[in-house]
Protein backbone atom coordinates (compact mmCIF):
# COMPACT_ATOMS: atom_id res chain seq x y z
CA UNK A 1 0.00 0.00 0.00
CA UNK A 2 2.79 2.42 0.93
CA UNK A 3 4.59 1.52 -2.28
CA UNK A 4 1.50 2.43 -4.32
CA UNK A 5 1.16 5.72 -2.43
CA UNK A 6 4.79 6.64 -3.11
CA UNK A 7 4.45 5.82 -6.80
CA UNK A 8 1.23 7.83 -7.04
CA UNK A 9 2.89 10.84 -5.39
CA UNK A 10 5.85 10.63 -7.75
CA UNK A 11 3.66 11.15 -10.82
CA UNK A 12 2.69 14.76 -10.11
CA UNK A 13 4.27 17.93 -8.80
CA UNK A 14 1.60 18.17 -6.12
CA UNK A 15 2.18 14.58 -5.05
CA UNK A 16 5.93 15.07 -4.78
CA UNK A 17 5.22 18.11 -2.65
CA UNK A 18 3.19 15.92 -0.28
CA UNK A 19 6.25 13.76 0.42
CA UNK A 20 8.39 16.82 1.16
CA UNK A 21 5.64 18.24 3.34
CA UNK A 22 5.55 15.02 5.35
CA UNK A 23 9.14 15.70 6.42
CA UNK A 24 8.30 19.29 7.30
CA UNK A 25 5.27 18.21 9.34
CA UNK A 26 7.35 15.84 11.46
CA UNK A 27 9.95 18.56 11.93
CA UNK A 28 7.28 20.99 13.08
CA UNK A 29 6.11 18.43 15.63
CA UNK A 30 9.66 17.87 16.90
CA UNK A 31 10.03 21.60 17.48
CA UNK A 32 7.10 21.44 19.90
CA UNK A 33 8.73 18.77 22.07
CA UNK A 34 9.83 20.57 25.22
CA UNK A 35 12.58 18.16 26.30
CA UNK A 36 15.22 16.49 24.14
CA UNK A 37 14.94 13.32 26.22
CA UNK A 38 11.29 13.06 25.12
CA UNK A 39 11.98 13.10 21.37
CA UNK A 40 12.02 9.34 20.92
CA UNK A 41 9.01 8.77 23.20
CA UNK A 42 6.86 11.47 21.59
CA UNK A 43 8.11 11.34 17.99
CA UNK A 44 9.51 7.82 17.63
CA UNK A 45 6.64 6.46 15.53
CA UNK A 46 6.74 9.45 13.17
CA UNK A 47 10.50 9.09 12.74
CA UNK A 48 10.04 5.38 12.03
CA UNK A 49 7.43 6.35 9.44
CA UNK A 50 9.90 8.62 7.64
CA UNK A 51 12.47 5.82 7.77
CA UNK A 52 9.93 3.55 6.09
CA UNK A 53 9.31 6.16 3.38
CA UNK A 54 13.03 6.42 2.73
CA UNK A 55 13.26 2.74 1.83
CA UNK A 56 11.64 3.58 -1.52
CA UNK A 57 14.06 4.82 -4.23
CA UNK A 58 11.54 7.28 -5.66
CA UNK A 59 11.43 9.12 -2.34
CA UNK A 60 15.10 10.01 -2.73
CA UNK A 61 14.34 11.86 -5.95
CA UNK A 62 11.44 13.70 -4.34
CA UNK A 63 13.56 14.73 -1.35
CA UNK A 64 16.17 15.94 -3.86
CA UNK A 65 13.59 18.26 -5.41
CA UNK A 66 12.86 19.64 -1.96
CA UNK A 67 16.56 20.25 -1.42
CA UNK A 68 16.88 22.10 -4.73
CA UNK A 69 13.96 24.32 -3.75
CA UNK A 70 15.48 25.07 -0.34
CA UNK A 71 18.83 26.02 -1.86
CA UNK A 72 17.12 28.44 -4.24
CA UNK A 73 15.05 30.01 -1.44
CA UNK A 74 17.99 30.28 0.97
CA UNK A 75 20.16 31.88 -1.72
CA UNK A 76 17.47 34.50 -2.29
CA UNK A 77 16.89 35.00 1.45
CA UNK A 78 19.30 33.98 4.24
CA UNK A 79 21.07 30.87 5.51
CA UNK A 80 18.87 30.53 8.59
CA UNK A 81 16.05 29.34 6.31
CA UNK A 82 17.53 25.85 6.70
CA UNK A 83 16.74 26.02 10.42
CA UNK A 84 13.45 27.90 10.35
CA UNK A 85 11.39 26.32 7.58
CA UNK A 86 13.30 23.56 5.78
CA UNK A 87 12.75 19.80 5.60
CA UNK A 88 15.24 18.98 8.34
CA UNK A 89 14.83 22.11 10.46
CA UNK A 90 13.48 20.34 13.54
CA UNK A 91 15.71 17.30 13.22
CA UNK A 92 18.89 19.36 13.07
CA UNK A 93 17.62 22.21 15.21
CA UNK A 94 17.05 20.03 18.29
CA UNK A 95 19.81 20.93 20.72
CA UNK A 96 20.61 21.74 24.33
CA UNK A 97 23.24 24.38 23.62
CA UNK A 98 22.67 27.64 25.48
CA UNK A 99 23.41 30.73 23.41
CA UNK A 100 24.00 32.96 26.40
CA UNK A 101 23.70 31.88 30.05
CA UNK A 102 21.24 33.92 32.08
CA UNK A 103 19.05 33.16 35.12
CA UNK A 104 15.96 32.59 32.97
CA UNK A 105 17.35 29.42 31.36
CA UNK A 106 17.46 27.72 34.75
CA UNK A 107 13.67 27.74 34.83
CA UNK A 108 13.20 26.20 31.37
CA UNK A 109 11.71 22.71 31.34
CA UNK A 110 14.16 21.87 28.58
CA UNK A 111 16.98 21.77 31.15
CA UNK A 112 15.13 20.10 34.02
CA UNK A 113 17.03 16.87 33.36
CA UNK A 114 20.21 18.61 34.52
CA UNK A 115 18.73 20.60 37.38
CA UNK A 116 17.25 17.47 38.93
CA UNK A 117 20.55 15.57 38.98
CA UNK A 118 21.69 14.64 42.51
CA UNK A 119 23.65 17.42 44.25
CA UNK A 120 23.22 19.90 41.37
CA UNK A 121 25.26 22.06 40.74
CA UNK A 122 27.97 19.78 42.19
CA UNK A 123 27.12 16.88 39.89
CA UNK A 124 29.07 13.63 39.97
CA UNK A 125 30.68 12.60 36.69
CA UNK A 126 28.83 9.27 36.63
CA UNK A 127 25.44 10.99 37.02
CA UNK A 128 26.28 13.50 34.29
CA UNK A 129 27.41 10.76 31.90
CA UNK A 130 24.17 8.81 32.42
CA UNK A 131 22.16 11.95 31.68
CA UNK A 132 24.27 12.70 28.59
CA UNK A 133 23.69 9.19 27.20
CA UNK A 134 19.91 9.55 27.48
CA UNK A 135 19.88 12.96 25.81
CA UNK A 136 22.32 11.98 23.07
CA UNK A 137 20.09 9.06 22.18
CA UNK A 138 17.39 11.49 21.05
CA UNK A 139 19.85 13.77 19.23
CA UNK A 140 21.47 10.83 17.45
CA UNK A 141 18.07 9.54 16.33
CA UNK A 142 17.37 12.86 14.62
CA UNK A 143 20.83 13.00 13.06
CA UNK A 144 20.51 9.43 11.80
CA UNK A 145 17.29 10.19 9.93
CA UNK A 146 18.90 13.14 8.12
CA UNK A 147 21.90 10.95 7.27
CA UNK A 148 19.56 8.29 5.87
CA UNK A 149 17.75 10.88 3.76
CA UNK A 150 21.01 12.26 2.36
CA UNK A 151 22.28 8.77 1.56
CA UNK A 152 19.02 8.00 -0.24
CA UNK A 153 19.48 11.07 -2.45
CA UNK A 154 23.19 10.36 -2.94
CA UNK A 155 22.31 6.89 -4.23
CA UNK A 156 19.72 8.26 -6.65
CA UNK A 157 20.17 9.96 -10.05
CA UNK A 158 19.86 13.25 -8.13
CA UNK A 159 23.14 12.89 -6.21
CA UNK A 160 24.22 16.42 -7.11
CA UNK A 161 21.21 17.83 -5.23
CA UNK A 162 22.41 16.36 -1.93
CA UNK A 163 25.96 17.64 -2.31
CA UNK A 164 24.67 21.03 -3.44
CA UNK A 165 22.34 21.23 -0.44
CA UNK A 166 25.18 20.45 1.97
CA UNK A 167 27.43 23.02 0.31
CA UNK A 168 24.68 25.64 0.45
CA UNK A 169 24.07 25.10 4.18
CA UNK A 170 27.77 25.69 4.77
CA UNK A 171 28.30 28.60 2.38
CA UNK A 172 25.14 30.53 3.26
CA UNK A 173 26.03 30.41 6.96
CA UNK A 174 29.60 31.67 6.62
CA UNK A 175 28.65 34.81 8.54
CA UNK A 176 29.23 32.67 11.63
CA UNK A 177 32.98 33.00 11.04
CA UNK A 178 33.07 36.73 10.32
CA UNK A 179 33.17 39.88 12.43
CA UNK A 180 29.37 39.95 12.78
CA UNK A 181 29.44 36.70 14.78
CA UNK A 182 29.44 37.52 18.48
CA UNK A 183 29.89 34.96 21.21
CA UNK A 184 26.68 34.51 23.10
CA UNK A 185 24.68 36.23 20.37
CA UNK A 186 25.37 34.44 17.09
CA UNK A 187 24.68 36.35 13.90
CA UNK A 188 21.39 37.47 12.35
CA UNK A 189 20.38 35.46 9.30
CA UNK A 190 22.55 32.45 10.15
CA UNK A 191 21.72 29.10 11.70
CA UNK A 192 22.33 28.54 15.40
CA UNK A 193 25.20 26.67 17.04
CA UNK A 194 22.86 23.78 17.79
CA UNK A 195 21.74 23.36 14.18
CA UNK A 196 25.26 23.63 12.77
CA UNK A 197 26.76 21.17 15.27
CA UNK A 198 24.10 18.60 14.38
CA UNK A 199 24.72 19.30 10.70
CA UNK A 200 28.44 18.66 11.21
CA UNK A 201 27.66 15.36 12.93
CA UNK A 202 25.67 14.26 9.87
CA UNK A 203 28.39 15.29 7.39
CA UNK A 204 31.06 13.50 9.43
CA UNK A 205 28.97 10.34 9.31
CA UNK A 206 29.07 10.54 5.51
CA UNK A 207 32.86 10.91 5.65
CA UNK A 208 33.49 7.76 7.69
CA UNK A 209 34.10 5.45 4.71
CA UNK A 210 37.26 7.35 3.75
CA UNK A 211 38.68 8.00 7.21
CA UNK A 212 42.26 6.82 7.67
CA UNK A 213 42.17 3.27 9.00
CA UNK A 214 38.83 2.37 7.40
CA UNK A 215 38.71 -0.43 4.79
CA UNK A 216 38.16 2.20 2.10
CA UNK A 217 40.85 4.58 3.37
CA UNK A 218 42.72 4.42 0.02
CA UNK A 219 39.93 6.64 -1.36
CA UNK A 220 42.00 9.57 -0.09
CA UNK A 221 43.73 9.58 -3.47
CA UNK A 222 40.43 10.86 -4.91
CA UNK A 223 40.73 14.13 -2.95
CA UNK A 224 42.16 16.80 -5.23
CA UNK A 225 44.01 19.88 -3.93
CA UNK A 226 42.67 21.70 -7.00
CA UNK A 227 39.07 21.62 -5.75
CA UNK A 228 38.94 24.87 -3.70
CA UNK A 229 39.94 27.07 -6.65
CA UNK A 230 38.11 25.09 -9.32
CA UNK A 231 35.11 26.63 -11.14
CA UNK A 232 33.36 23.33 -10.29
CA UNK A 233 33.80 23.81 -6.55
CA UNK A 234 30.49 24.12 -4.70
CA UNK A 235 32.02 26.11 -1.82
CA UNK A 236 32.51 29.86 -1.50
CA UNK A 237 36.25 29.78 -0.80
CA UNK A 238 37.28 32.75 -2.93
CA UNK A 239 39.49 35.10 -0.92
CA UNK A 240 40.34 32.58 1.82
CA UNK A 241 43.97 32.85 3.02
CA UNK A 242 45.97 29.76 2.07
CA UNK A 243 49.28 28.24 3.16
CA UNK A 244 51.17 29.66 0.19
CA UNK A 245 50.78 33.13 1.77
CA UNK A 246 48.27 34.14 -0.88
CA UNK A 247 44.51 33.76 -1.18
CA UNK A 248 42.38 31.17 -2.92
CA UNK A 249 41.12 32.54 -6.22
CA UNK A 250 37.72 31.25 -7.37
CA UNK A 251 36.00 34.44 -8.41
CA UNK A 252 34.35 33.12 -11.57
CA UNK A 253 32.09 30.62 -9.80
CA UNK A 254 30.64 33.33 -7.54
CA UNK A 255 28.99 34.91 -10.58
CA UNK A 256 26.75 31.91 -11.17
CA UNK A 257 24.27 32.56 -8.31
CA UNK A 258 22.39 29.54 -6.89
CA UNK A 259 23.73 27.40 -9.74
CA UNK A 260 27.19 27.54 -8.13
CA UNK A 261 26.05 24.87 -5.67
CA UNK A 262 25.22 22.40 -8.47
CA UNK A 263 27.72 22.93 -11.32
CA UNK A 264 27.27 20.79 -14.42
CA UNK A 265 30.02 18.46 -15.55
CA UNK A 266 32.05 18.41 -12.33
CA UNK A 267 35.11 16.12 -12.65
CA UNK A 268 35.37 15.65 -8.87
CA UNK A 269 34.26 12.47 -7.09
CA UNK A 270 31.92 12.46 -4.09
CA UNK A 271 34.80 11.64 -1.71
CA UNK A 272 36.57 14.83 -2.75
CA UNK A 273 33.49 17.02 -2.44
CA UNK A 274 32.40 15.49 0.86
CA UNK A 275 35.89 16.03 2.31
CA UNK A 276 35.91 19.73 1.50
CA UNK A 277 32.29 20.25 2.56
CA UNK A 278 33.07 18.61 5.92
CA UNK A 279 36.23 20.67 6.33
CA UNK A 280 34.30 23.89 5.72
CA UNK A 281 31.31 22.74 7.80
CA UNK A 282 33.53 22.22 10.84
CA UNK A 283 35.01 25.69 10.31
CA UNK A 284 31.60 27.34 10.01
CA UNK A 285 29.70 25.17 12.48
CA UNK A 286 31.54 23.20 15.14
CA UNK A 287 34.60 25.39 15.75
CA UNK A 288 32.73 28.71 16.31
CA UNK A 289 30.36 26.88 18.68
CA UNK A 290 33.30 25.36 20.53
CA UNK A 291 35.07 28.73 20.78
CA UNK A 292 31.94 30.36 22.18
CA UNK A 293 31.52 27.56 24.71
CA UNK A 294 35.08 27.68 26.04
CA UNK A 295 35.22 31.49 26.14
CA UNK A 296 31.91 31.93 27.97
CA UNK A 297 32.77 29.08 30.33
CA UNK A 298 36.07 30.80 31.13
CA UNK A 299 34.25 34.08 31.77
CA UNK A 300 31.85 32.35 34.15
CA UNK A 301 34.73 30.72 36.02
CA UNK A 302 36.47 34.07 36.42
CA UNK A 303 33.24 35.62 37.68
CA UNK A 304 32.88 32.89 40.28
CA UNK A 305 36.51 33.31 41.39
CA UNK A 306 36.15 37.09 41.76
CA UNK A 307 35.09 38.37 45.16
CA UNK A 308 32.01 40.50 44.58
CA UNK A 309 29.91 41.51 47.59
CA UNK A 310 26.14 40.88 47.73
CA UNK A 311 25.98 38.64 44.68
CA UNK A 312 23.96 35.42 44.42
CA UNK A 313 26.71 32.79 44.61
CA UNK A 314 24.26 29.88 44.34
CA UNK A 315 22.69 31.25 41.17
CA UNK A 316 26.06 31.86 39.55
CA UNK A 317 27.28 28.35 40.33
CA UNK A 318 24.08 26.83 38.97
CA UNK A 319 24.42 28.81 35.74
CA UNK A 320 28.02 27.71 35.36
CA UNK A 321 27.13 24.07 35.99
CA UNK A 322 24.21 24.13 33.54
CA UNK A 323 26.28 25.79 30.82
CA UNK A 324 29.10 23.28 31.31
CA UNK A 325 26.75 20.29 31.26
CA UNK A 326 24.80 21.35 28.17
CA UNK A 327 27.92 22.27 26.22
CA UNK A 328 29.71 19.06 27.15
CA UNK A 329 26.68 16.99 26.18
CA UNK A 330 26.42 18.49 22.68
CA UNK A 331 29.95 19.56 21.75
CA UNK A 332 31.90 16.77 23.42
CA UNK A 333 29.52 13.95 22.62
CA UNK A 334 31.72 10.80 22.35
CA UNK A 335 30.44 9.99 18.86
CA UNK A 336 31.07 13.53 17.61
CA UNK A 337 34.51 13.68 19.23
CA UNK A 338 35.55 10.38 17.67
CA UNK A 339 34.40 11.30 14.19
CA UNK A 340 35.67 14.90 14.19
CA UNK A 341 39.03 13.68 15.49
CA UNK A 342 39.19 10.96 12.85
CA UNK A 343 38.41 13.55 10.19
CA UNK A 344 41.25 15.82 11.30
CA UNK A 345 43.65 12.87 11.50
CA UNK A 346 42.63 11.87 7.98
CA UNK A 347 43.13 15.46 6.81
CA UNK A 348 46.66 15.46 8.25
CA UNK A 349 47.52 12.17 6.55
CA UNK A 350 46.19 13.55 3.26
CA UNK A 351 48.24 16.77 3.50
CA UNK A 352 51.40 14.76 4.14
CA UNK A 353 50.50 12.49 1.24
CA UNK A 354 50.10 15.29 -1.32
CA UNK A 355 53.32 16.99 -0.21
CA UNK A 356 55.27 13.73 -0.42
CA UNK A 357 53.80 13.11 -3.84
CA UNK A 358 55.35 16.39 -5.00
CA UNK A 359 58.75 15.13 -3.83
CA UNK A 360 58.33 11.73 -5.43
CA UNK A 361 57.80 13.29 -8.84
CA UNK A 362 61.50 14.19 -8.81
CA UNK A 363 63.33 17.15 -10.29
CA UNK A 364 65.37 19.88 -8.67
CA UNK A 365 64.72 21.15 -5.18
CA UNK A 366 63.29 24.32 -6.68
CA UNK A 367 60.92 22.30 -8.88
CA UNK A 368 59.71 20.24 -5.90
CA UNK A 369 59.16 23.38 -3.81
CA UNK A 370 57.24 25.01 -6.64
CA UNK A 371 54.93 21.99 -6.92
CA UNK A 372 54.41 22.03 -3.16
CA UNK A 373 53.72 25.77 -3.21
CA UNK A 374 51.11 25.25 -5.92
CA UNK A 375 49.44 22.53 -3.88
CA UNK A 376 49.44 24.68 -0.75
CA UNK A 377 47.92 27.61 -2.65
CA UNK A 378 44.66 25.69 -2.67
CA UNK A 379 44.76 24.67 0.98
CA UNK A 380 42.91 27.10 3.29
CA UNK A 381 44.75 28.07 6.45
CA UNK A 382 41.72 27.48 8.63
CA UNK A 383 41.82 23.71 8.13
CA UNK A 384 44.94 23.28 10.28
CA UNK A 385 44.09 26.11 12.67
CA UNK A 386 40.71 24.52 13.38
CA UNK A 387 42.36 21.17 13.98
CA UNK A 388 44.63 22.61 16.67
CA UNK A 389 41.67 24.33 18.37
CA UNK A 390 39.71 21.08 18.34
CA UNK A 391 42.39 18.84 19.81
CA UNK A 392 43.40 21.43 22.41
CA UNK A 393 39.86 21.59 23.80
CA UNK A 394 39.29 17.83 23.70
CA UNK A 395 42.63 17.09 25.39
CA UNK A 396 41.84 19.61 28.14
CA UNK A 397 38.22 18.61 28.73
CA UNK A 398 37.66 14.99 27.68
CA UNK A 399 40.98 13.33 26.79
CA UNK A 400 39.61 9.86 27.49
CA UNK A 401 37.55 10.12 24.29
CA UNK A 402 40.75 10.12 22.22
CA UNK A 403 41.75 6.68 23.46
CA UNK A 404 42.09 4.22 20.61
CA UNK A 405 42.67 6.90 17.97
CA UNK A 406 45.96 6.91 16.10
CA UNK A 407 46.93 10.56 16.48
CA UNK A 408 50.55 9.98 15.41
CA UNK A 409 51.82 8.61 12.15
CA UNK A 410 52.90 4.97 12.28
CA UNK A 411 56.49 4.17 11.23
CA UNK A 412 56.70 3.28 7.58
CA UNK A 413 53.39 4.91 6.59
Amino acid sequence: MLSSLVFSCSTSQQGRGVIVQSFKSVNDYIKKVKKVDDIIRECGMMLDGLDALLTYPLVGEMVAEGMDSEVLQATQQQGDLFETSAMFSGLLGSSLLILKPNPLVLALEKYSCFRTLPNFPDVRTSDAESCFALLQQGLHRCQKLVTTALLKVLRSPKRSSAVGWMAAVVSLNEGRTGPRFKRGEGVAGACSDGYMVNFCAVILELCKPFFTGSPSGPKLSLISPDYPSSPFSRLDLHGEPCFAQTIISAEERLKTGPARFSPDGSPFKFVCECFYVAQRALHVGLIPALNSFTTILSDLSKEIAAEVPDRNEKLLKELNALYLLTGTCCLLDPQLVQEASQFYITQSVWIIHILEKCSQEGGTREAVEERQRKVMSGLPEFCVRDMTVWFRVVVLMRPILLQGLQVCRSPGT
